[in-house]
C-alpha cells in the first residue's frame, strides 16, 4: 500500500508576512472612528487564525459600553474567554446617548430607533418585575480580570449601576494609569448621595498607578473633597483636567488636594464662571496650564463685561511653566508680550476670539525661546455655496455654468464668506507676515488660522477660474486686467485643466512630430 504523500504547506499571503505590530496598526488604520466616542466600525466576518489575535487586540484593546445589557455581556464574555480579559487596555462605560435618547426616562410615547433602545426597553422590564441583569459579584469579577486596563471611563451612569459601582472593590484595577467621570444625569442628582459619590471618586483616586484624573461636570462642580479629606487622592496625580459649571462655589483648593501636578486643564461651561479662581489654587510645580471657554460663550468681552478674567497676572507664581493655552479675556496684550520675554514659555496657544494683532504675532514669533504656537483665535465662516461650485472648476468641460460677471465676484460680501472676523489691528497680510516668519525660524504653527490661509487660496482659485472662464467662453480677456492675476498664472491654470481634461478623457498627449523626408528619397 503506498503511502500517501505530504502536501507541502504554502506559504502564507504577503499581508500575514507582516510583523504583527505593523498588522495592528494597519487594523487600528482601517477601522478606527474618527470621533473617539464612536464604537469601532469592525467587519462582520471570520478572520482566520493568523489575524484573530490583532483583530481580538484591535476590537478588546479599547471596549466600549453603552447600556446594562451590553455591560452584563462583556462580564459574560470575559469570564467565559478569560483569555480576552487581558487584552483590555481601555474600558468605556458611557451611557451619554441613552441619557439624551431619554429611554431610561420611561415616557409613554418613547419608541426605539437604535438597536441599542430595545436592550434598554428590555432591561427596565426586568428591573419593574424586580430582576436584575447585573449583579455586585459580575463587577467584582470583571475588576479582577481586568489586570491589565490602564484607562477607565465613567460617564453619565445611572444611579442603580453607581450605587453598585461603590459597592466593589474597584481598588483590585491595580495598574489603571487615567480616569475619566463625566457627570451623572442632572435630574437624578439628590443631595444626600454626594457623600456616596465622594467615596466612590476615592476608590477610583486611590490606585498607586493612577497619574490623569479627568472630570466633566456641566453643570455643578465636580465631587472632589472637602478640606478636611485632602487623602482622599492619590498624591502622585500628575494631569488634571475639569470641565464643569463653578456654579458660584468656591474653587477646590488643588495645591493640597495634587501636590505633584504637573498639567492642569480647565473649560468653563458658563460665562460666569472665573478661571483666575482655578489658577490661584493650583500648585507652584506646575508646566502645562491649558484653560478655554465652552462654545456657548459669543464672542470676546465688551468694555466692564463680567467676562473679564485676568490670568496672566497670575503666572509668574509658575516658574517652571513651558505650555500655556489662554481663552479671551484672560490677558492684555501689552503685558503679555512683557511676560512671555521673562519667561520659560516654549509652547503658547489662543483659543478663539482671543484679541491679537498683528504687531503683537510678530513680537511673539521673534522671541528665541518659541517652539510652538497654536493659533485658534480666527475662524474661518462656513463659505458660501458659489464658492464651493467654483473652485477647482474646469473651464472648458462645462461652457453653460457661467452666471456671474465679475463684479459680482469683486463684491466685498463675496469674500466675507472666506474672511474671519479680524481682531482691531490684525489684517491678512500681517498674518501672512507672520506665518513667513514662522517658517524661516521653524516654529511649528498649527490651529484654525491655517484655514484662513487655505480660505484666501481658495478665493484666489475661485477668482482665477472666472477669469480663464470668460476669456475661453465669451472671448473677454478684460477681467484678467482688472484683476491682479499675471498672464503667468493664466497661462499655468488653462495647462494644469487642460492636463486634468486630458487624464479624464483618456487623451494621449501628442508626441514630437517626426523630422520631413529629404527630397532625395521622393525622386524616383
Amino acid at each position: 500500500m503506498s503511502k500517501r504523500t505530504k502536501r507541502p504547506s504554502r506559504r502564507p499571503s504577503p499581508f500575514l508576512r507582516l510583523p504583527v505590530e505593523v498588522i495592528d496598526i494597519i487594523f487600528t488604520y482601517a477601522y478606527v472612528p474618527d470621533d473617539p466616542s464612536e464604537h469601532a466600525r469592525v467587519p462582520h466576518a471570520v478572520f482566520c487564525r493568523h489575524v484573530q489575535p490583532s483583530f481580538t487586540k484591535f476590537l478588546y484593546g479599547d471596549a466600549l459600553v453603552r447600556t446594562l445589557r451590553a455591560l452584563q455581556l462583556f462580564c459574560t464574555t470575559l469570564r467565559r474567554l478569560t483569555d480576552l480579559a487581558l487584552k483590555v487596555r481601555t474600558l468605556r462605560i458611557d451611557f451619554h446617548d441613552v441619557h439624551w435618547r431619554g429611554s431610561s426616562r420611561q415616557e409613554p410615547w418613547f419608541l426605539p430607533s437604535f438597536p441599542e433602545d430595545y436592550e434598554i426597553i428590555e432591561a427596565l422590564e426586568y428591573r419593574r418585575k424586580g430582576h436584575g441583569i447585573l449583579f455586585g459579584q459580575d463587577l467584582m469579577q470583571l475588576w479582577s480580570q481586568l489586570s491589565e486596563l490602564r484607562v477607565l471611563v465613567l460617564a453619565r451612569l445611572p444611579l442603580d449601576l453607581e450605587s453598585l459601582l461603590g459597592g466593589t472593590e474597584l481598588q483590585r484595577l491595580a495598574k489603571m494609569e487615567e480616569l475619566h467621570i463625566e457627570e451623572w444625569r442632572p435630574e437624578q442628582w439628590r443631595p444626600e448621595r454626594d457623600d456616596d459619590r465622594v467615596q466612590l471618586m476615592a476608590q477610583l483616586a486611590r490606585q498607586p498607578r493612577l497619574r490623569r484624573l479627568h472630570f466633566r461636570y456641566n453643570d455643578d462642580m465636580p465631587p472632589l473633597p472637602s478640606p478636611g479629606r485632602q487623602d482622599i487622592f492619590n498624591t502622585q496625580i500628575s494631569t488634571l483636567s475639569i470641565t464643569c459649571d463653578q456654579n458660584g462655589r468656591p474653587s477646590p483648593d488643588f495645591a493640597t488636594l495634587f501636590p505633584e501636578l504637573r498639567e492642569f486643564f480647565a473649560t468653563t461651561t458658563t460665562e460666569s464662571d472665573i478661571l483666575s479662581e482655578y489658577v490661584e489654587q493650583l500648585p507652584a510645580s506646575l508646566r502645562k496650564i491649558d484653560l478655554r471657554r465652552s462654545d456657548n460663550n459669543f464672542g470676546p468681552p465688551q468694555g466692564d463685561d463680567p467676562v473679564w478674567d485676568d490670568v496672566l497676572s497670575l503666572l509668574p507664581d509658575f516658574p517652571d511653566l513651558d505650555t500655556l493655552y489662554l481663552p479671551y479675556g484672560t490677558f492684555d496684550e501689552e503685558e503679555l508680550v512683557s511676560y512671555l520675554r521673562s519667561s520659560r514659555i516654549r509652547r503658547i496657544g489662543f483659543d478663539w476670539d482671543c484679541q491679537l494683532s498683528d504687531n503683537t504675532l510678530l513680537q511673539i514669533i521673534q522671541l528665541p525661546q518659541i517652539e510652538h504656537i497654536t493659533l485658534n483665535h480666527l475662524r474661518r465662516r462656513p463659505p458660501y455655496w458659489y464658492g464651493f461650485r467654483r473652485i477647482d472648476l474646469p473651464p472648458i468641460k462645462r461652457p453653460g455654468i457661467l452666471e456671474a460677471d465679475w463684479a459680482a465676484l469683486q463684491d466685498a460680501g463675496r469674500w466675507d464668506w472666506y474672511t474671519p472676523k479680524w481682531p482691531e489691528g490684525a489684517t491678512w497680510e500681517g498674518l501672512q507676515a507672520f506665518f513667513a516668519k514662522a517658517a524661516e525660524r521653524n516654529v511649528v504653527v498649527d490651529g484654525t488660522a491655517l484655514a484662513i490661509k487655505k480660505g484666501y487660496e481658495d478665493w484666489r482659485q475661485e477668482q482665477l477660474a472666472i477669469v480663464v472662464e470668460q476669456g475661453v467662453q465669451r472671448g473677454d480677456w478684460s477681467t484678467a486686467d482688472e484683476s491682479d492675476f499675471s498672464w503667468q498664472e493664466i497661462r499655468d491654470y488653462m495647462a494644469r485643466q487642460w492636463t486634468k481634461e486630458r487624464k479624464e478623457h483618456f487623451i494621449t498627449a501628442p508626441g514630437p512630430a517626426s523630422p520631413p523626408s529629404s527630397s532625395s528619397s521622393l525622386s524616383p
